[in-house]
């Protein structure tokens, strides 16, 4: 078993259960809407008591344009020292 950084969550990415990928996130990431539409979907493909991990149904790719989207925003309002949620 992996060792997961303090402040950060395991989540598991794919289309299907038998074709998802690890994936550690920050927990900041669970603030932002574009995280939160991507919960939602996961609720309503899996329901809100899947047992288990958390399972984003979406592809892999755009899992990761979301990650880009969020870090550029975190990283834009690290340097402006005044951080909205998006």
């Amino acid at each position: 078993m992996k060792v997961v950084p303090k402040g950060h969550l395991v989540v598991h990415v794919g289309e299907s259960d038998a074709d998802t990928r690890r994936v550690v996130v920050p927990l900041i990431y669970f603030n932002y809407p574009l995280f939160g539409e991507l919960l939602e979907q996961a609720e309503l493909v899996h329901g809100f008591d899947y047992p288990g991990r958390i399972t984003i149904p979406c592809r892999v790719y755009d899992f990761e344009k979301v990650q880009m989207r969020i870090a550029a925003a975190w990283d834009h309002c690290r340097r402006k020292r005044t951080c909205k949620i998006l």
